[in-house]
């Protein structure tokens, strides 16, 4: 049986992007898959990477993201099945700069 990543948390945030970071991964997990998507209106999870994180990697930044929005950010063992709720953070990103 796998688990998703615990200690999921915010690093840096911009008006663009987010530092997403965690640990806990699986002994026997395939990758990290990262899904973003907003707190007001959700249009549905968007996975943000091309392919699997591995496991020795625990972070991944998030990029073109819009300003002063509010995100939720779910980080998921890509082999574990619905059945399994990943934690879900919550972060907004700063406004633009003028």
């Amino acid at each position: 049986m796998q688990h998703d990543p615990y200690n999921v948390f915010a690093g840096t945030i911009t008006s663009s992007t987010v530092e997403v970071l965690w640990n806990g991964v699986w002994s026997s997990s395939n990758g990290i898959n990262v899904y973003v998507d907003t707190q007001i209106a959700p249009t549905g999870w968007v996975l943000q990477n091309n392919q699997p994180i591995v496991t020795t990697v625990n972070n991944f930044q998030i990029t073109n993201l819009e300003a002063s929005t509010a995100y939720k950010i779910k980080v998921q063992d890509a082999g574990n099945s619905a059945a399994c709720k990943p934690l879900e953070i919550l972060i907004s990103t700063l406004a633009a700069s003028s």
